[in-house]
């Protein structure tokens, strides 16, 4: 009796395109074939920014802690990356950060359309995230500067309402030395600044808090606004950010080389 092999399970054929991702010169048709495997196709928008079409807003619901979303191919590199609410859950600071000029930031605003705007903007009205790692997975292009050629990178988005504070997680490889970069959206529009921050080492784990670095802007509801830290050692272990209470945001913290 002939024999028929079993056809592969999407977690299988994933594996192996992961695999190719990885491997040397993996091409545009590998990263295509494995979002059409990771994500299924979706309606596009009405409006197109020049660089390609925006992809859908989504996230979790307000009740879901952690979601983890998978992985950014940029240049055989893997962005991953999870979303987490924070809103309520974290210590508020107590005054907000006077903006200086620091050579050390880079900022751009990027990319989207009028739909993907209102996508984001309707997202976080709802209790949702954004969806601003969906948005950076379907459009490497639009990344910023620094985390378009890396040799590892780790991404978290968040989702909160108000000033808040959040603990950031950075790796041995971050604590080292490299880029820190935020990518922030509104709901609405709204003035915004942040700071980056880290404890000091005492004996017993605990220290001050040493502000590393603020930034200030404005921001149009649904548009995201980026900005890089470069710094040589002791990575922001915590983002603080101020904005309007009435307002709810999303924001990717993204540690890069």
């Amino acid at each position: 009796m002939p024999v028929h092999a079993t056809p592969p399970t999407d977690e299988e054929r994933l594996a192996a395109l992961r695999r190719r991702l990885y491997a040397p010169g993996a091409t545009d048709e590998d990263v295509a074939a494995y979002r059409a495997v990771a994500r299924p196709a979706r309606p596009a928008d009405d409006a197109v920014p020049p660089a390609g079409r925006a992809a859908d807003a989504g996230g979790p619901s307000r009740r879901a802690a952690v979601v983890v979303l998978g992985a950014v191919v940029v240049g055989g590199a893997a962005l991953l990356g999870t979303v987490r609410l924070v809103a309520g859950e974290r210590p508020r600071p107590t005054a907000s950060p006077a903006p200086t000029r620091d050579p050390r930031l880079t900022s751009a605003v990027l990319p989207a359309s009028a739909a993907t705007r209102d996508r984001f903007a309707a997202a976080l009205q709802g209790g949702e995230s954004a969806g601003l790692l969906d948005y950076l997975y379907g459009h490497p292009s639009y990344l910023p500067a620094a985390m378009r050629a890396y040799g590892r990178a780790d991404s978290t988005e968040y989702a909160g309402q108000g000033t808040s504070t959040i603990a950031l997680a950075p790796s041995r490889d971050a604590d080292r030395g490299g880029r820190f970069t935020v990518v922030l959206v509104a709901d609405r529009a709204a003035s915004f600044s942040w700071r980056a921050e880290r404890l000091a080492e005492r004996n017993d784990r605990s220290g001050p808090v040493v502000a590393m670095a603020t930034h200030a802007g404005t921001l149009r509801a649904g548009e995201p606004a980026s900005c890089t830290l470069a710094y040589d050692d002791g990575a922001p272990s915590r983002l603080a950010v101020y904005v309007d209470e009435t307002v709810k945001w999303g924001a990717v913290a993204v540690f890069t080389d």
